[in-house]
């Protein structure tokens, strides 16, 4: 179970166990772990992975529930991937957060479409942490794809992703916009960028 005492414990922990079992994985030239630091980098930067430091009557709470994202920034992926099983990841690190991987796990099937129907994203909807972190996943794999067509990809699946959104919109709107603004940076920006050189160039 995660508390105010074990928590930076247990997210040390988990950032240990994340990098041996993501060890030889690579994420485009980079490793794994790089892409697990980013999904956490942009869940502090939307403040939910944040403790201000400022001390109130539930600063306990906040304290834990800021090292909950962080700790399912880094073990999103190690049950789908069979790394850990739901009950090594409740014994570890308690059941909240094995309930978050839990909902972030892929169905099984032959391919991406049947691993992926609307069930999957509604149930992660379902769950706050769960919806937060894989939306913060999902930008973070746009953001540091090298590849065009993987952008692409995404977006012609974001429909669908966006069921994950729809379960609670004033939860995920932050989480939402950011996603958005990585889609806009990445497929937008460069063919603005493509269109004024052409046109630079033709006033040459």
């Amino acid at each position: 179970m995660l508390t105010y005492q074990n928590a930076q414990e247990k997210y040390l922990e988990a950032i240990k166990i994340a990098c041996t079992h993501h060890s030889l994985q690579k994420y485009g030239k980079d490793y794994y772990f790089k892409h697990l630091q980013a999904t956490e980098n942009i869940l502090i930067e939307l403040g939910y992975a944040k403790y201000e430091g400022i001390f109130t009557a539930t600063f306990e709470e906040e304290i834990i529930s800021a090292y909950r994202y962080k700790i399912d920034a880094w073990l999103h992926d190690l049950l789908e991937d069979g790394c850990l099983s739901y009950n090594d990841i409740k014994k570890r690190f308690g059941i909240d957060i094995a309930e978050d991987c839990f909902a972030m796990e892929e169905e099984k099937g032959r391919n991406r479409k049947e691993r992926k129907p609307d069930s999957y994203y509604i149930n992660i909807g379902k769950n706050i942490y769960a919806g937060r972190v894989k939306i913060a996943d999902r930008t973070a794999n746009i953001e540091e794809s090298t590849d065009m067509e993987m952008a692409k990809m995404y977006w012609k699946e974001n429909e669908q992703f966006k069921l994950i959104y729809q379960q609670n919109p004033t939860a995920f709107h932050k989480s939402w916009t950011r996603l958005l603004l990585a889609f806009d940076k990445k497929l937008v920006q460069p063919v603005i960028k493509e269109i004024e050189n052409e046109c630079k160039y033709k006033q040459n």
